[in-house]
């Protein structure tokens, strides 16, 4: 599983105390908001969880061009490279609102890259709060087409 921002961790210590078999990759930009999580919301790494701290935009294309390297230099399946779900949490702070998904994540070609790095029927989630309505339709009509 891909998770592309922690914030509070709160997704990362429900999975990790209500499931045996998840395997956690967060990508979280600033490294201030991991050491926050881990030292005020309890957020550990461990074997099943690890936090990269990084552009999640960037880790999904590099998931990608891995893909596509694998294609090529193995006939077996390439699966391990790809994740069976994406929880796309990545929000920024304004003075008036919090904006989820930041903009870069509503771009075509970005994604694009998720569809690329989840697996055959691998599933993806955003977290679009109620009050962005804009957001969740400029999401349905940049995706539409590009998941099937």
């Amino acid at each position: 599983m891909l998770s592309i921002g922690l914030g509070g961790a709160m997704a990362n210590l429900f999975l990790r105390y209500t499931t045996e078999n998840v395997n956690l990759t967060t990508v979280e930009i600033d490294a201030a908001i991991v050491e926050v999580a881990k030292k005020y919301f309890g957020y550990v790494e461990d074997e099943r969880q690890h936090c990269v701290v990084g552009d999640g935009v960037q880790f999904l294309s590099e998931s990608v061009r891995k893909v596509i390297i694998q294609l090529f230099v193995s006939e077996n399946s390439f699966a391990g490279n790809k994740f069976d779900v994406i929880l796309l949490d990545a929000c920024k702070n304004t003075e008036k609102v919090v904006l989820c998904p930041v903009e870069a994540f509503l771009e075509k070609s970005v994604i694009q890259s998720m569809v690329q790095t989840l697996s055959k029927d691998g599933l993806s989630f955003q977290h679009i709060p109620f009050v962005h309505v804009f957001l969740s339709n400029a999401m349905i009509i940049t995706g539409n087409g590009i998941f099937r």
